[in-house]
């Protein structure tokens, strides 16, 4: 089982400025983003062991032993945020998905925002991701979209019936069969990566 907690992300400036024209605008601090990043890794992990931060809005949380059970889970995820609420008071929420993989609880705390609870039971799918859009699912932007409309492929339903072979030819290769597992609630193992620039 998985826990993942995105934090409430705000909208751009000019989302911000055609919704309120008389928004005032402050300066970026990236020093205290990060000095916030790490206070709120810190407060996670009193709570619950968390494994590498996916973005400086997110952490996923493995759990283990008895944490995996429903009700322990539960508490954890509330447990932070009660911590959150103790700190910041409404200041910062999040939104929390509890599933048997990291992608699906990421999913999950997607479904739910900004303050949200949501869990995701093995037995539950593929039926729970259903009522989803294509884009709604991680990893599915407008162009992975058109590839599975061209591929017959409208809904969340159709791809999860999708067998594995199918999705592999879409996504041009394994990670095809990796999102077939992800959505399947199969927990796989990070793919070993190397990052490398040219300037």
């Amino acid at each position: 089982r998985a826990l993942a907690v995105p934090t409430h992300k705000i909208a751009g400036i000019g989302e911000a400025r055609a919704l309120c024209p008389d928004v005032v605008v402050r300066p970026a601090r990236p020093g205290r983003y990060v000095a916030m990043h790490h206070e709120l890794m810190a407060l996670i992990e009193t709570c619950a062991h968390h494994d590498e931060p996916g973005s400086i809005d997110e952490v996923p949380c493995t759990l283990i032993g008895r944490e995996r059970e429903r009700g322990n889970a539960e508490a954890i995820a509330r447990a932070i945020k009660q911590a959150l609420r103790a700190r910041y008071g409404s200041a910062i929420r999040c939104s929390i998905g509890i599933a048997p993989n990291a992608f699906l609880a990421k999913t999950a705390a997607d479904m739910r925002k900004p303050d949200g609870l949501t869990v995701i039971e093995q037995a539950d799918l593929p039926q729970a991701l259903h009522g989803l859009e294509l884009t709604d699912l991680c990893g599915i932007g407008p162009s992975m979209e058109s590839r599975l409309h061209q591929a017959g492929i409208h809904t969340v339903e159709r791809l999860c019936a999708a067998p594995p072979r199918e999705l592999r030819a879409i996504w041009g290769g394994i990670e095809g069969e990796r999102y077939w597992a992800g959505l399947h609630g199969i927990a796989l193992p990070a793919r070993a990566t190397s990052t490398g620039s040219i300037g």
